[in-house]
């Protein structure tokens, strides 16, 4: 029997066509095809397993490495919700108990923020000079990754990583490109309420699928707030339902 791709449908992006890429794509349900992509992933090849099924599903639009981390993750919930069931099934850790519950989250509730910024890049004053700044895509998330792996691998603190993704944010300085290492030294040089200002824009900036939600535990009674994981239960899930 032949292949029939399924229809796709267009789907409006939290970045409201700032980034560089269309306001909206066109894209389609997962098949087999792609689930076996995801399925023969190892825990390195995750990421560019799920980039493979994005550009295979999007059919217009942009390719996944230009996508902004907000407009991934929405699109990664519009696959699963579209293609399997709204219901993720997710083990939760406590933090009063220390004990682990399982907790069904219908994804179609989950909230989205779409970009407040007006125009990209974003320009503000810090220190007295002007600095541009836009969304991380993809690619930067996945460079911050390899940074990160590279601090642990030298022994050298996290702490070294606080200011690395803001200086991938960073566009331009003055109007000029300036390298990562240079960014990273103008960051680490400014006062807290200049620090503030790099936050405040960063807020204007963010956009998404909002993971984090207020829960309860069934087995202390607590609330918390927590992050809802992606686990493979997301990709390849198993079941559905309520509780």
């Amino acid at each position: 029997m032949a292949f029939v791709e399924p229809e796709a449908t267009e789907v409006k992006l939290p970045s409201r066509g700032l980034i560089g890429y269309p306001e909206k794509v066109l894209i389609r349900p997962i098949t087999g095809r792609e689930e076996k992509i995801i399925a023969s992933a190892g825990g390195e090849n995750v990421e560019g397993a799920i980039n493979r099924v994005l550009n295979r599903c999007i059919k217009e639009g942009a390719k996944a490495e230009e996508l902004t981390e907000g407009d991934k993750s929405f699109l990664l919930v519009w696959l699963r919700v579209n293609s399997y069931f709204p219901d993720y099934a997710v083990e939760i850790d406590c933090p009063s108990c220390g004990k682990v519950f399982k907790k069904f989250i219908d994804l179609r509730e989950l909230p989205v923020k779409y970009i407040k910024a007006e125009k990209l890049p974003l320009e503000i004053e810090v220190n007295g000079k002007k600095v541009a700044l836009s969304p991380l895509t993809s690619k930067e998330v996945e460079e911050i990754r390899k940074y990160r792996e590279q601090l642990a691998a030298q022994g050298r603190s996290l702490e070294d990583l606080y200011p690395v993704r803001y200086a991938y944010m960073i566009k331009r300085i003055n109007g000029k490109e300036v390298s990562i290492s240079e960014k990273i030294d103008f960051i680490e040089g400014l006062v807290g309420r200049e620090l503030a200002k790099l936050r405040k824009a960063e807020k204007l900036l963010d956009h998404g699928v909002d993971f984090r939600q207020e829960l309860k535990c069934p087995l202390c009674g607590k609330s918390f707030t927590a992050n809802i994981p992606i686990t493979l239960e997301f990709f390849l899930p198993t079941e559905g339902g309520e509780e």
